[in-house]
């Protein structure tokens, strides 16, 4: 499986730039995606093509590295990792981790899911992202990052009701 992203479709982009943060579960879904119209590899699409800023830091990129690398999902090494989202590493707005505090653990309840907000709370560091109106940090993991809950102006969403989005507000 030697896909590589094809650009995304696209007439315009939304009036405001949006930013999102794409968590591990949507990297690891399009990665290990054979539906080309399935959310997650529509909304990596996206970000390569630069329909939206995506906001990734190493955290993501190594744990995607890890998770594919699990026996259970064909032993990815992380060189196969990088090398198909080169141009997802590429395109990505590389953020270092905010501080932890209490208030992200009362979020959600996996430890393991902190580094993801706080990735999210990394964009307040960065001039002009975070004061976007529209931020969102994208998760198929619907349990930890419940689809419609507001937080600190991030709106979580699944990667397909994500890419509707995009390609409804265009």
């Amino acid at each position: 499986m030697n896909r590589s992203w094809r650009p995304f479709a696209s007439n315009g982009r939304p009036a405001q730039r949006w930013l999102a943060v794409l968590d591990t579960s949507v990297l690891v879904s399009a990665f290990l995606g054979t539906h080309e119209s399935s959310g997650s590899i529509k909304t990596v699409e996206a970000a390569v093509a630069g329909v939206f800023d995506c906001v990734l830091s190493e955290y993501i990129r190594n744990e995607c590295r890890v998770t594919l690398n699990r026996h259970e999902l064909g032993s990815h090494t992380p060189d196969e990792t990088d090398q198909r989202f080169q141009a997802l590493w590429d395109r990505a707005i590389w953020v270092e981790l905010a501080e932890d505090s209490a208030d992200l653990h009362a979020v959600v309840s996996d430890p393991g899911d902190i580094p993801i907000l706080r990735t999210a709370m990394a964009v307040f560091s960065v001039p002009d992202l975070g004061t976007r109106e529209h931020k969102f940090l994208v998760a198929n993991d619907t349990k930890a990052f419940k689809p419609g809950r507001n937080w600190y102006g991030f709106e979580f969403l699944t990667a397909h009701e994500f890419h509707r989005r995009l390609a409804t507000t265009r």
